[in-house]
């Protein structure tokens, strides 16, 4: 029940969870918080089997749970407005490279198709890190071309690692999880639902250094990741 923002808060305040579930906060989140029987101790014991049997499933899908407090959560996500507190990772978040995101249509043209893989070829070459959200498209093509020209990519999900659809895209994120890496803030057993892409798109442009839309609808969800 709780947000990001959040848990987020009242860890930086406190300390800890552990600290959170010894000594509740005396705010008006934390009455709530006693009200909702979160920090009670049948509370408590629910959540820690809830976690167990939620990193028991990542360890099967070779998913790790990387937080916010972590050395290998990326920095520049932090500097959004709503960082997530949990990142769900399979592969390699890297620390040194800067990444540029690329979005776009599923309905693409020959031009948008040809000019998204030179522009990620030419990210690639560059040493930096290609982004995006694995839909069928542009993203698709975004991806695959950076892994053709031997580059790194990140696909930015908006389902639990272990649940992507279709099958296609699965293959294609378990290609993107050895070169580079399959992100989520979702835990594993998520489907995909509407309100989880715009969600979705904002972890894409602050992962970035920039995002390049290739062709997107006048209202479509790109030109949203473009303007966060």
């Amino acid at each position: 029940g709780l947000t990001a923002t959040t848990l987020i808060s009242l860890v930086d305040r406190f300390g800890s969870i552990e600290e959170l579930f010894d000594n509740p906060p005396n705010t008006q989140t934390g009455k709530r918080l006693l009200q909702d029987d979160l920090f009670a101790s049948s509370g408590i014991a629910a959540l820690r089997d809830a976690a167990a049997r939620q990193i028991e499933r990542c360890t099967k899908s070779k998913v790790r749970i990387v937080h916010y407090w972590d050395k290998r959560y990326p920095e520049m996500l932090k500097q959004i407005s709503y960082p997530p507190a949990l990142l769900y990772v399979r592969g390699t978040l890297e620390t040194g490279m800067d990444s540029i995101g690329i979005v776009g249509t599923r309905q693409f043209s020959i031009y948008g198709k040809l000019t998204t893989e030179r522009f990620a070829e030419a990210i690639a070459q560059k040493n930096c890190i290609v982004t995006s959200g694995l839909a069928s498209g542009i993203d698709t093509i975004a991806h695959k071309a950076t892994l053709a020209a031997g580059g790194k990519t990140y696909a930015v999900i908006a389902s639990g690692i272990d649940c992507i659809s279709p099958q296609v895209s699965a293959k294609l994120a378990l290609d993107i999880s050895n070169h580079g890496a399959v992100i989520s803030e979702y835990r594993c057993g998520t489907k995909a639902l509407p309100p989880y892409f715009p969600q979705r798109n904002r972890s894409i442009s602050g992962l970035s250094r920039a995002v390049v839309v290739k062709e997107s609808r006048m209202k479509g969800g790109s030109l949203m990741t473009g303007q966060i």
